[in-house]
């Protein structure tokens, strides 16, 4: 069993450290004219091979040093590939919305099926919809669930409906009732539609903690504009399985008593309400699961 990425993360170091090992990484430079060179230093025949990365910002780089990695590893011949994605580039562009788009999600993993891979294992996909046999989805409601079972959470909201199933299976087990908003982009500009939950008076009273729990956070507009519209006397949790944060509004830090989201994505900055969990366990029991 061989642990490889090209980045060096907290992530990758704790499953490395599940499995017994040590996290590898090839070597990496770029040419005078920017033209990328990766070399794997280690042997990999007949050998386990997982690999872990993050293609997040900047998303072009990480995805050639990726697939200059996994075509190093297939000149080896190892025994078996496992691609863990802690973060899937193109993971809102799944479908088509507008005339002359294409689907940049269903095009990587069609590049990926170049390579001699078993599984690739993502982690929250954005919608999961026509995911090809090869892709295991991983979700990580148990992981909130644990955390926020003792914080008495009387409400999960969602702030869109594309998080519904995860919020209505978060809701059940921290036996919370559970709301959704429905919105609309016009251009970049977030538009609430239908909040008819906050006519609920008699719920929002009740509601002394209120979870908002998405699969992402990119700037938090959405979830601030929806953290306004409720009552002041409510501790506001957040909860997210992506800190993207982009262009994050800091607004979200001081309206909210915590926002809780994982290591998928490597920080590089905090606040002291923000609370950051692993997801190495879970990568390592799916792992575990694919190699039986």
């Amino acid at each position: 069993m061989k642990v490889i990425s090209t980045i060096n993360t907290e992530l990758v170091r704790k499953t490395a450290k599940s499995f017994g090992v040590k996290p590898l990484k090839p070597f990496y430079t770029e040419f005078n004219d920017g033209e990328p060179y990766l070399r794997l230093e280690n042997n990999f025949k007949n050998e386990n091979i997982i690999v872990i990365q993050c293609l997040s910002k900047p998303i072009s780089q990480n995805l050639i040093r990726l697939f200059l990695l996994l075509e190093a590893l297939s000149r080896q011949k190892p025994k078996n590939i496992i691609l863990v994605l802690s973060f899937c580039a193109f993971r809102r562009q799944d479908k088509i919305v507008k005339r002359g788009e294409g689907v940049p999600l269903q095009m990587l993993f069609r590049l990926l099926a170049i390579f001699p891979i078993k599984k690739i294992i993502t982690i929250d996909l954005h919608s999961v919809k026509s995911l090809p046999s090869i892709v295991y989805n991983i979700e990580t409601t148990t992981l909130f669930a644990e955390y926020f079972g003792n914080k008495k959470i009387d409400l999960v909201l969602s702030p869109d409906e594309g998080s519904i199933n995860r919020c209505e299976k978060l809701a059940k087990l921290l036996k919370s009732q559970m709301r959704f908003v429905k919105k609309h982009r016009e251009g970049y500009k977030i538009i609430l539609q239908k909040c008819s939950f906050l006519k609920e008076h008699k719920l929002l009273k009740q509601c002394r903690s209120i979870l908002i729990y998405d699969d992402e956070i990119d700037t938090g507009n959405t979830i601030l504009k929806l953290m306004n519209l409720l009552p002041k006397s409510s501790k506001i949790y957040i909860a997210a399985s992506h800190g993207v944060f982009s262009k994050i509004n800091r607004k979200i830090f001081k309206r909210a008593a915590e926002v809780c989201i994982t290591n998928s994505i490597p920080q590089h900055f905090s606040f002291p309400n923000l609370k950051i969990l692993s997801i190495h366990e879970i990568i390592y029991d799916c792992i575990k699961n694919q190699l039986k």
